[in-house]
């Protein structure tokens, strides 16, 4: 939980933007008693979509080169 708040302030600073105490405790408060994955993680592959990452290569083969990914 720790990095999400140190993510925050860089963001908060990297803003020019105060991050108050309340709002920062607002927010602790919330990662707190809204835990990631709490109710399940939801898994996701290409394979659940029809995709191989071959297909992907091929349809994204102009988009790679122009942006060099």
């Amino acid at each position: 939980m720790e990095d999400k708040l140190r993510s925050t302030r860089k963001i908060y600073s990297a803003a020019g933007r105060e991050l108050g105490s309340s709002a920062l405790r607002e927010m602790k408060e919330h990662l707190d008693t809204n835990a990631q994955h709490k109710h399940g993680r939801a898994e996701y592959g290409l394979e659940k979509f029809g995709l191989s990452e071959r297909r992907v290569g091929e349809v994204m083969k102009d988009y790679k080169e122009e942006f060099g990914v």
